[in-house]
């Protein structure tokens, strides 16, 4: 009597080059999906800060500027880029823009001249009476 021997194949747990390389290509495009988001948020969240940081420069400027004008006698001279009052001392008030220098500076007589706010791209006075 024959026997017969079964011979029984073990499946092989492997994956084929072809799977390999598309997994490889799949993880890569995700990766680059998820590189470019954080890279876009980064700048976004850059530029936010910064234009908040002027805001808040610009608006501190503003102020302190209206605080000042308020207690002003009067307006001796004015141009679209400077005004000059006289305070409620006597002395001279001057608030100038220099265009080319992108800053707003204080000018007061007996003080030390300040610069209110830098990297201004345009500011433009006008005077109106009633």
């Amino acid at each position: 009597m024959v026997s017969k021997i079964t011979v029984t194949r073990q499946p092989r747990a492997a994956f084929t080059l072809v799977e390999v390389m598309v997994g490889f290509g799949l993880g890569l495009l995700v990766l680059a999906v998820v590189l470019s988001f954080v890279f876009y948020s980064g700048r976004s969240f850059a530029a936010l800060t910064n234009y908040m940081d002027l805001d808040q420069r610009t608006q501190m400027a503003l102020d302190r500027m209206s605080r000042e004008i308020r207690q002003v006698n009067m307006v001796t001279a004015y141009s679209p880029t400077n005004l000059i009052f006289q305070d409620y001392d006597g002395g001279d008030l001057q608030y100038l823009y220099d265009a080319n220098a992108r800053t707003l500076m204080r000018i007061k007589t007996g003080e030390a001249t300040t610069t209110n706010l830098i990297g201004c791209d345009s500011l433009s006075f006008a005077i109106f009476q009633r």
